[in-house]
């Protein structure tokens, strides 16, 4: 399967209303084991957009980084990505890590987080099959309720 030129990926909330700033990890599985995790924030109209060219710079920082041979993988896609809306307290835990290996990337995403709005609305994961290019698809959000405490 090849990576699709461009991928889009919208979210809404259960009202049909699209959700922005919205951070969301979106893992590309290649053969061997192998992954490739890319991070966005959703547009205003509360969509995120993947080319093709993010995916490959994204690849080159990675062979960078970690001194290995990443262009097979190119070509040992898959089909199949995962995205992922966490909570934010989880989001900077898991930044801290990143920071280790790209430490441009883990302050880039710090700024990111000032403006998110992923603590209203329940953490999912979603596995999707991308079968065609360009590919789009749509993930329906549920909010998180508020608890009101009786004094």
């Amino acid at each position: 399967m090849k990576i699709p030129d461009s991928l889009r990926i919208s979210f809404k909330d259960e009202a049909g209303v699209p959700v922005k700033n919205l951070f969301c990890l979106v893992t590309f599985y290649f053969g061997r084991h192998n992954c490739l995790p890319i991070t966005q924030t959703t547009s205003i109209e509360g969509q995120i957009t993947i080319s093709l060219e993010q995916v490959r710079n994204e690849l080159k920082e990675s062979q960078n980084t970690f001194l290995m041979d990443y262009k097979f993988q190119l070509d040992e896609f898959d089909g199949n990505i995962e995205a992922v809306v966490e909570d934010k307290n989880l989001l900077q835990k898991r930044i801290k890590k990143i920071g280790e290996y790209y430490p441009e990337n883990a302050l880039r995403i710090t700024n990111i987080l000032q403006e998110i709005n992923n603590d209203h609305y329940i953490p999912i994961s979603k596995k999707i099959i991308i079968d065609s290019s360009p590919f789009k698809t749509e993930i329906v959000l549920s909010r998180k309720k508020t608890i009101q405490n009786k004094v």
